[in-house]
C-alpha cells in the first residue's frame, strides 16, 4: 500500500513537472515569435532592399513611377544610398519603374529631398546633377548602350539614304529631272 502511495505521488510530481515544462515551452516559443514578428514589421531599412520584404514593413511608403529611359536608376540608387533612404524599385513590363521610398524616417527623406532640389537648383551643381541622373551613352548599361547605338545607326542610315535621293534627282544644270 506505502508503496502505491508513494508512486501516486512521483506521477503526480511528474504531471506538475512535465505540465509546467511544456508551458515554459510554450510561452517562450510565443515571445519569441511576437519578436520576431515585430522585428520583420518594424525593419529599418538604409538601401535599396527586396520589393516584397520592403512592402511586409508597417510603415508609410511613398510611391513613384519613371519611364527607364527618362532616368539613370544606379545613379539614382547611389544618390538615396548617400542619405541613407530605404528604398526598392520595381521593373515594371512597359518600360517604367516604381520606386518605393520608405518614409519611417521622415527627416533624412526631406534632407534627401532637399539636397536634390538644391542640387537642381543651384546653377553650379545643375548641369552636374542633370548628368549624373539622366542616360546618356556614358553611364548607360551595355544593353541600354547596344539599343542606343542601334537607334543612332538606324537614323544615320535614313538621314544618308534622303540625302543621296536628293542629289540623284537634280542634273548637272541645276534643273529637275
Amino acid at each position: 500500500m506505502d508503496q502505491e502511495q508513494i508512486a501516486m505521488k512521483v506521477i503526480d510530481i511528474y504531471k506538475l513537472s512535465g505540465e509546467l515544462l511544456i508551458k515554459s515551452l510554450y510561452y517562450s516559443l510565443e515571445q519569441d515569435y511576437n519578436n520576431v514578428k515585430n522585428y520583420v514589421n518594424n525593419k529599418d531599412f538604409h538601401k535599396q532592399t527586396n520589393w516584397n520584404k520592403f512592402l511586409a514593413t508597417k510603415e508609410t511608403k511613398h510611391f513613384e513611377t519613371f519611364m527607364n529611359s527618362e532616368l539613370n536608376s544606379e545613379r539614382l540608387k547611389k544618390y538615396l544610398k548617400e542619405y541613407g533612404i530605404g528604398f526598392s524599385i520595381k521593373d515594371n513590363k512597359n518600360g517604367t519603374s516604381t520606386i518605393a521610398i520608405d518614409a519611417k524616417n521622415i527627416k533624412a527623406l526631406e534632407n534627401s529631398f532637399k539636397g536634390v532640389i538644391n542640387d537642381l537648383t543651384d546653377p553650379t551643381k545643375s548641369e552636374k546633377m542633370i548628368q549624373k541622373l539622366t542616360n546618356s551613352p556614358k553611364n548607360m548599361n551595355l544593353k541600354d548602350k547596344i539599343t542606343y547605338y542601334k537607334k543612332q545607326v538606324k537614323r544615320d542610315i535614313q538621314s544618308k539614304v534622303k540625302a543621296k535621293t536628293a542629289q540623284k534627282t537634280i542634273s548637272k544644270d541645276g534643273r529637275g529631272l
